[in-house]
């Protein structure tokens, strides 16, 4: 595989319906979970930033690999 087809596949998988309904489910769970306190955050980028980083990484085991060789590619990849 070259880089362009790599990326292809990632754009593949990000534009998907079920990724983006995930992401906004996700999100809005997060928002509404009672962990943050909303009401006294800044109109500003640091609440959105803290929740999408927690959804992300939610986000990241749903596509988490199955086979050993998967995760230790993973793995491998995290030094990174």
């Amino acid at each position: 595989m070259i880089l362009e087809q790599c990326k292809n596949r990632v754009e593949e998988l990000i534009s998907n319906p079920e990724f983006r309904r995930f992401l906004d489910k996700e999100v809005e769970r997060l928002f509404k979970s009672g962990a943050l306190d909303t009401e006294s955050a800044d109109d500003d980028f640091r609440l959105p930033r803290l929740i999408l980083c927690v959804a992300l990484e939610n986000l990241s085991r749903k596509y988490s690999p199955l086979s050993p060789d998967g995760k230790r590619i993973v793995q491998n990849l995290r030094h990174f």
